[in-house]
């Protein structure tokens, strides 16, 4: 039976047998009554093998329950020994899988669902005009006829969504242009972008606008543009400032570069001007990292961003490395002194630690989007490859460009995948966010989700302030400066040992 056929089914029955008094849909059980339909419906498809992406989420569940040893080493130097190499730079919890014939009325039923949290929004933007070698997240080569083309298709997919409950309830408060690389975009392409966003979405006064990018791109034009338009946010990717470095990792400013375009940027104090450095790249030391974070101080910049490098498996600085064609990067023990050295370096320096990975310089400073995409805000998604979510039901749009066109060009929602969470989703959000920002509120727990949370973790917490990451306020528990340092990996405990320790699966 063709999906034409399903889509005669009663699904609104459905929806509204599923959705609370408050507007929360229980979209796990609409997605069992989906399968239900499927068996009925489409036979091969209900009871078709699982999808490989359901096969993948089962075996890290699987995984996560046969890695609970939650323990840090003891050892008198916690930063450097308490646990081993990070593998990832976000937590996560179980997901049941959308089944993928249904995703595309399952987008239309989510784009109908009213946001019940703070929100952003998140645009991909897929191009760059080079690849850095530590970057996973690169689609499509840049070309200058592109920029209107995937422009028009932008704003049409915005459009689909303009009228939708998703969009119309409540104040969005921060939007993110990320990517690959938007100020690769045309001017005049930038400008249509976030004025219509200005125009179909109801941004919050205060809203922070980021627009991501690489000084390289950056042209008066464009930046005139991004201003009059109404971004107030720059973010711009440094990575480091030592021009040795940064042409091993494909970038092509140098030093004398970087500094004068930001430089011209900050003159027009008209929007926050944010930087990331990044930690652990080949070839830096303490001598260059010491250098970039006096460049950073001296500059008129708002802010920095610290993340640590991630050496991710099959990315080209994995191959150039193992290749012997570029240094071997510094040891996760390199890295947290580094980390170590940034840290007391900016606040010494008077900057703000606004999160574990972010400081304010200046009080135009506000980290809202960085901050809410690790919490359990709504997040609408727009761009080939963004990933949104809304009332903890998230969503992937097709990756490829192509495609994504194609689908825009159809009349089509973008979504190709899409995942329900695990019940306690919510309160599990509300923790990485929390150590996110450097401290655990156990007040917090109990009020809004009736959790004892201090008295659950109990063991771990007394273990991990033994190992020195926690100190126990009473009504708080303070990450110390290793326990930021480790902070992606706490949180993934943290879960994990909710999940099968607390929240005991077979108990929901």
């Amino acid at each position: 039976m063709s999906f034409s056929k399903i889509i005669e089914f009663p699904f609104e029955h459905y929806l509204k047998k599923h959705t609370s008094p408050t507007g929360e849909v229980d979209f796990s059980e609409l997605i069992e009554e989906f399968k239900k339909m499927g068996k009925m419906l489409m036979p091969k498809i209900g009871g078709a093998p699982k999808m490989p992406m359901e096969k993948m989420m089962e075996q890290m569940a699987k995984a996560k329950s046969s890695e609970l040893d939650y323990r840090a080493r003891i050892s008198s130097d916690p930063l450097e020994n308490a646990f081993g190499e990070k593998s990832t730079s976000h937590n996560s919890s179980n997901v049941k899988v959308v089944p993928p014939p249904f995703v595309p009325y399952a987008i239309d039923i989510l784009a109908n669902v009213k946001r019940t949290t703070k929100s952003t929004i998140y645009i991909n933007v897929p191009f760059c005009q080079t690849r850095c070698s530590f970057c996973m997240f690169y689609i499509s080569p840049y070309k200058k006829e592109e920029s209107k083309r995937y422009t028009d298709a932008l704003i049409k997919e915005m459009r689909m969504w303009e009228k939708s409950k998703s969009v119309g309830t409540s104040p969005i408060h921060a939007v993110y242009m990320g990517g690959g690389t938007p100020t690769a975009l045309e001017a005049e392409d930038l400008h249509r972008i976030i004025k219509t966003c200005h125009e179909i979405f109801p941004l919050a006064n205060d809203c922070e606008f980021t627009v991501e990018g690489r000084l390289s791109y950056f042209t008066d034009d464009k930046i005139e543009s991004c201003l009059e338009a109404g971004a107030n946010r720059f973010s711009l990717g440094i990575q480091s400032f030592d021009t040795e470095v940064r042409r091993r990792m494909g970038r092509l400013s140098s030093k004398d570069d970087l500094i004068r375009g930001l430089e011209n940027l900050c003159s027009y104090d008209a929007a926050a001007v944010i930087i990331d450095l990044i930690f652990g790249l080949p070839g830096q030391n303490d001598e260059n990292w010491d250098e970039d974070l006096k460049i950073v101080s001296s500059l008129p910049i708002d802010g920095v961003d610290l993340y640590q490098l991630i050496m991710l498996e099959g990315s080209p600085l994995e191959k150039l490395v193992k290749a012997g064609k570029v240094p071997e990067a510094p040891t996760k023990e390199q890295r947290a002194r580094m980390y170590k050295r940034g840290f007391e370096f900016l606040l010494d320096n008077h900057f703000r630690d606004l999160s574990v990975s972010h400081f304010g310089k200046t009080f135009r400073e506000r980290n809202l989007y960085n901050v809410l995409a690790k919490s359990d805000a709504d997040t609408l998604a727009f761009g080939p490859g963004a990933g949104g979510k809304v009332q903890g039901i998230s969503f992937m749009n097709v990756r490829s460009y192509e495609k994504w066109l194609e689908k825009i060009d159809e009349g089509k929602k973008s979504a190709l995948m899409m995942f329900v969470p695990e019940k306690n989703w919510r309160l599990y959000k509300k923790l990485g966010e929390q150590v996110e920002l450097g401290f655990i509120n156990f007040d917090y727990f109990e009020k809004t989700f009736n959790v004892k949370l201090k008295d659950s973790l109990k063991e771990v917490l007394s273990q991990w302030q033994q190992a020195g990451l926690l100190l126990d306020k009473g009504k708080f528990a303070d990450l110390t400066l290793a326990g930021r340092f480790y902070a992606v990996t706490m949180v993934q405990l943290l879960i994990n040992y909710l999940q099968h320790r607390v929240f005991v699966p077979n108990a929901q």
